[in-house]
């Protein structure tokens, strides 16, 4: 599989407002020496009262942001994080798991542990109990994205306010 631009990552995976740690910003850490775009869903000003319904433009845009982002990306590393229900995130799976591009994270104490074993092991999903190892199977696919000492590699952390560099490709 080629890379697009140094290649992509996305990033699902509870963000639930409160509860659930930044850890999308604690993975992009890891990948700074690599020519990789991070893309991240989590919005730190996202309005949790929002009406969730697709008359809602602003819900709409996000959701329709994910979708296109998660076709795009070369990879898309989901962390199942234990105590969360993480229901989006187990319906993405769910919708992307065929693609055989899915890195899945799923540590004891989830509670659908046993379902998401049972999805990775009839599509062939690459299943990891903790989040270092979700990393270097996110490196280990970006294979063909060579690390670069060069200043001028694309290291980009896409988020919310600065989404239009990749609208604009």
């Amino acid at each position: 599989m080629a890379c697009l631009t140094g290649g992509s990552v996305y990033l699902v995976g509870n963000i639930e407002m409160g509860i659930a740690p930044k850890w999308q910003m604690d993975i992009t850490k890891h990948f700074s020496s690599l020519p990789i775009i991070v893309l991240n869903p989590r919005q730190n000003h996202w309005n949790t009262n929002l009406k969730q319904d697709i008359s809602n433009p602003e819900f709409h845009k996000q959701v329709q942001w994910k979708l296109k982002y998660q076709e795009k990306a070369i990879v898309i590393a989901i962390y199942l994080q234990p105590g969360t229900i993480s229901l989006i995130s187990l319906m993405e799976l769910g919708l992307f798991i065929k693609t055989k591009k899915m890195v899945i994270c799923c540590p004891d104490g989830f509670h659908r542990k046993g379902n998401v074993q049972v999805m990775c092991n009839k599509y062939n999903g690459k299943l990891v109990e903790m989040l270092n190892e979700l990393v270097e199977k996110v490196k280990d696919r970006m294979k063909c994205c060579k690390e670069s000492s060069n200043k001028n590699t694309i290291r980009n952390y896409i988020s919310w306010f600065n989404r239009l560099i990749l609208e604009a490709k």
